[in-house]
């Protein structure tokens, strides 16, 4: 009996023990199970922040770079713009020219004025000018009767049929200058016509006696209509101006539009032109000319 007893005491122990075996197995692979989710969900978190922080990286890197060629287009577009602006109002670097000038020039160009019989051809000689491509700002147009010999100012005023006064005429000298200018921006292409004087006094009165028919010798040349109701024109005055700190002389149309100026670029070179942009042009190319390095 306590043989059996102790057989059945045995075996309960045996039974008991097993199971808080189980239950302690159990526990440590649940505490196992609950370490390895949470250094996985660790990691898990790192993965994302790092992942996070390269994504960031990226876009800066990514923003940086687009900023950088955004400061290097800019950069390149002003000193593009500055270098262009240089060369429309930085003094002009004078070139060697075949046949001297009253202003500098860039291009030449040769007419044999056989070629030109009166007004109408020469408007005719300048409009094909106008339509040509060529570079540089101002182009020279010489009328010449034999090889390089040029007509003198009073025999281009005989061709053109001018009735500049006498005492004008008789003040200038050989050499004159028809041009064209052409401004880089693409706008409207300038005429102009520059004479020489030896008296000045004599010169701006005498411009000024020469305004009641300017607009009817040139008006063809520069293009103004004085037909029909713009016969009007014929009556209008010229009307005292400032340009680039010089005085001239402008003749408005009928919607107040500026037809053409009259004006001395200094004491000797009187102009006729219908572009404000050629004054400016031509004063400057004087103010570089006549500079002196100190």
């Amino acid at each position: 009996m306590d043989e059996q007893n102790n057989l059945n005491l045995n075996k309960k122990s045996e039974a008991i023990h097993t199971y808080a075996g189980d239950m302690a197995s159990m526990v440590r692979d649940n505490e196992a199970s609950v370490i390895k989710i949470a250094m996985a969900e660790q990691r898990r978190r790192e993965a994302e922040v790092q992942k996070d922080n390269s994504r960031k990286q990226k876009n800066y890197a990514l923003m940086f770079a687009i900023f950088s060629i955004i400061l290097i287009f800019g950069a390149i577009y002003i000193y593009k713009y500055l270098n262009q602006k240089g060369k429309i109002e930085a003094t002009h670097t004078e070139i060697v020219t075949e046949i001297p000038t009253l202003i500098p020039d860039d291009i030449q160009t040769l007419i044999p004025s056989n070629t030109i019989a009166g007004r109408e051809d020469l408007v005719r000689v300048i409009a094909k000018a106008r339509e040509d491509k060529k570079a540089g700002l101002i182009e020279s147009i010489f009328l010449t009767s034999g090889g390089k010999q040029t007509l003198s100012s009073t025999e281009f005023l005989d061709l053109v049929g001018s009735s500049i006064p006498n005492a004008f005429e008789r003040s200038l000298s050989p050499d004159f200058m028809i041009g064209l200018y052409r401004p880089v921006d693409g706008t409207k292409i300038g005429t102009f016509f520059i004479f020489k004087s030896s008296s000045y006094d004599q010169a701006v009165a005498g411009s000024y006696a020469w305004e009641k028919t300017l607009l009817d010798e040139f008006s063809t040349i520069f293009g103004v209509d004085i037909s029909g109701e713009n016969k009007i024109l014929l009556q209008k005055s010229f009307e005292d101006t400032i340009i680039y700190n010089t005085d001239a002389r402008v003749l408005y149309g009928t919607n107040n539009e500026p037809l053409f100026y009259s004006l001395f670029l200094n004491q000797n070179l009187y102009m006729l032109t219908d572009s404000k942009d050629v004054i400016v042009e031509a004063i400057k190319r004087l103010r570089t000319q006549n500079a002196k390095p100190l």
